[in-house]
């Protein structure tokens, strides 16, 4: 009974972790490049949010597009 819980649960994680959905999501978005490193320094960023429960991952990558825009 476990190999079967475990074989179906994988299967629902790849279900839902496919990445179709999310490429569609972001297919249209405008993305502007950063010029390239001039030099060895290393530009890092971060996005803070709340912890909230986001039922499908395409909703994940449209949430995180906002707030990085509305950063940028």
């Amino acid at each position: 009974m476990t190999s079967l819980r475990t074989f179906l649960l994988n299967g629902l994680m790849r279900w839902r972790g496919r990445t179709g959905p999310v490429r569609r999501s972001l297919a249209g978005r405008v993305y502007p490049q950063a010029p390239p490193p001039t030099d060895d320094t290393v530009r890092v960023a971060a996005v803070q949010c709340e912890l909230c429960l986001i039922h499908h991952p395409a909703d994940y990558a449209d949430k995180m597009y906002g707030l990085v825009r509305e950063a940028v």
